[in-house]
């Protein structure tokens, strides 16, 4: 074959980049809603969160699936399935009458979509490259924060303007236009151009596992058998927990404590996490190529645990700011450093169902997050507890990784 000019590897980075604003920007958006149906059916926060939770168990059980299918079908197809149903579950929230219409949509049809919106991304890039896992990934990652800058004040804008139902709608059509069509330039493996990861040429290799065409690393059936698999998907717990309590309640958090903040402005708060999410993962993903995973994910989850006792007693805007600065560093850094820690142990081999496995520790995680905060908040009026909560679960997670490392596979 002719020599690559751009390495087909960072093509996938910039479209995966695009393609989350619209599969997350609208679910890092829930928040927003969250008072406009509340104000209109008279749902208790519990009710209304436990949709929330339902999208991240159903979008957990089925990450294995999608990761499986990632490795069997490649991104192109899986990424397909990720639009329609993110799309059509958004369309049919804009004719949204009762509470069992919200989990069904929501919760179950949407779930179904981003399922596959985070395995998919991070396997194929975790596939694409080795020596710059820890940068390919920061950048297709920052997608996601980019979403939390630029998605959640448009909807605030919209819902104002149009109302909460035309904007469900807008975001439906929005998602199945922008997800189907940059999809279709998707690839699989470098294997596929005759290169090896980061773009090496394959006979420069001779001498490698690859030689033969198949990616390094273990077998599913052989990384299922490791202790490192099972703490990583307990990691993922004790990391998404903290984080999508944060993402789900900092809005209704915010206009709670402070009166004098308003929707919109609350909304901007969301931003925020996302701006610095960008530079957390630019930043700590390179720093985990550099400095490795263990020192990175620890740096990041003792930003984290400072966030989380930053919101127990935040009360003026610029409190919430300072919060929402080191908790989007910490908990994107985290996010990055980590999912390039299950390649690295790994391997490319099986890497879409390796990583659908130990997502559904995140996913557990992140649906007890938004759950605990809603059923907190019922209890007591009070959002405290639920962030002391999530301060520890912060703090454990810390003490998680250094026991992972220990169990760290011989072949990493």
């Amino acid at each position: 074959m002719p020599k690559q000019r751009v390495f087909y590897g960072w093509v996938n980075v910039a479209l995966f980049f695009l393609i989350a604003q619209a599969t997350w920007g609208p679910q890092y958006s829930f928040g927003v809603f969250f008072k406009p149906l509340i104000e209109e059916f008279g749902w208790t926060r519990a009710q209304t969160s436990g949709a929330m939770t339902l999208n991240l168990i159903v979008g957990g059980f089925l990450g294995f699936v999608a990761g499986v299918a990632a490795d069997r079908y490649g991104p192109r197809k899986v990424m397909w399935g990720v639009g329609i149903f993110i799309g059509a579950g958004y369309l049919m929230m804009s004719r949204l009458t009762t509470l069992w219409q919200l989990y069904l949509w929501f919760g179950l049809v949407a779930g179904i979509g981003v399922s596959a919106a985070y395995i998919v991304p991070a396997s194929t890039i975790s596939r694409w490259f080795v020596a710059k896992r820890g940068l390919g990934l920061g950048i297709a990652l920052m997608g996601m924060g980019f979403s939390q800058i630029l998605v959640p004040p448009v909807l605030a804008n919209l819902i104002l303007n149009v109302g909460w139902r035309s904007t469900y709608a807008i975001i439906g059509g929005g998602v199945l236009a922008v997800v189907l069509l940059l999809a279709s330039f998707l690839r699989k493996s470098p294997e596929d151009y005759g290169l090896g990861p980061d773009g090496i040429e394959k006979r420069t290799e001779q001498n490698t596992t690859e030689k033969a065409g198949a990616p390094d690393g273990l077998l599913l059936k052989q990384a299922i058998r490791l202790p490192a698999l099972w703490l990583l998907c307990l990691l993922w717990v004790f990391i998404a927990l903290p984080g999508f309590l944060t993402v789900v309640h900092i809005v209704p958090l915010a206009t709670d404590v402070n009166p004098g903040i308003s929707a919109r402005t609350a909304a901007l708060i969301i931003s925020v996490i996302g701006l610095t999410g960008l530079t957390g993962r630019l930043f700590f993903g390179y720093a985990s190529d550099r400095w490795g995973c263990k020192k990175t994910v620890v740096l990041c989850l003792v930003l984290m645990t400072v966030a989380m006792v930053e919101l127990m007693f935040a009360r003026s805007l610029s409190s919430f700011i300072i919060a929402a600065i080191v908790f989007g560093a910490g908990f994107n850094g985290a996010d990055t450093a980590t999912i390039k820690m299950v390649g690295d142990f790994f391997g490319r081999r099986a890497i879409g169902a390796v990583m659908g496995l130990t997502g559904t520790g995140f996913r557990i995680g992140a649906a007890s997050g938004a759950l605990i905060g809603g059923a907190v908040y019922d209890a007591t009026t009070s959002y405290q507890a639920s962030f002391a909560t999530a301060a520890l679960c912060s703090m454990i997670a810390v003490a998680l990784v250094f026991i992972i490392f220990r169990h760290k596979p011989h072949t990493a």
